[in-house]
């Protein structure tokens, strides 16, 4: 049985490249961030910077749409990006020169929010992004040939905490986090990741970050 498996072939499902487009998300991010912060601080351009708030707003909601969409994967990536639909909202409020309306006594003028919460949303999206830079340098170690490769079945799987899984191969022991910080694969299996016991997998790491997760073909 195990010359068999040594004759199939491997097909990829994470390889640390993937996390390329997401590091430059997080620099498209900090670009319009410090774009923002300049026209802000200039007294000529702030009013219209207020005027057109909900194009920046606009921008950061897309840009979190897609940034969390792609790190998180899965269920995950598909609800924490979801909710960018809330600064969607908020930013047609302020094309429309609308307020926000928590109760019957309070109301904000949207055009202000707007600004306040783009910078936020571009703060963290810049910072979430920038975690993945780390990514070119692991792809280049990757591609000089340093990593260690394990090839095996997946055992011990355990998703301690929903947001924390390890899995041992061949007598090797993984852990990652489900975290848009985390640089290497990190799709659990509670957020519907492809890692399971029984699994013949051909893992490539390098330190404790899995730059490369392979699964034999037919599984």
């Amino acid at each position: 049985m195990g010359a068999v498996r040594n004759q199939l072939g491997y097909h990829t499902v994470f390889e640390v490249s993937d996390r390329f487009p997401d590091a430059v998300l997080g620099a498209v991010a900090l670009g319009v961030l410090i774009v923002m912060i300049v026209l802000v601080a200039r007294r000529g351009t702030r009013s219209p910077v207020q005027r057109f708030s909900w194009i920046w707003l606009g921008m950061a909601a897309l840009i979190w749409l897609v940034l969390e969409a792609r790190i998180l994967g899965g269920f995950y990536g598909i609800f924490t990006g979801a909710i960018a639909a809330i600064p969607t909202l908020v930013a047609v409020l302020a094309w429309r020169d609308g307020e926000i309306r928590p109760n019957e006594y309070l109301h904000i003028c949207a055009r202000l929010v707007a600004p306040i919460a783009a910078s936020a949303i571009l703060v963290l999206m810049a910072y979430e992004g920038a975690c993945q830079w780390r990514a070119f340098d692991l792809e280049g170690q990757l591609s000089a040939g340093r990593a260690t490769v394990v090839t095996g079945i997946v055992q011990d799987v355990a998703n301690w905490n929903w947001g924390t899984e390890t899995f041992k191969v061949d007598g090797h022991v993984y852990g990652f986090d489900e975290s848009p910080t985390y640089v290497g694969f990190h799709q659990t299996t509670s957020n519907w990741g492809p890692v399971h016991n029984g699994l013949n997998v051909r893992v490539t790491s390098i330190g404790d970050v899995i730059v490369r997760l392979e699964i034999e073909d037919g599984q």
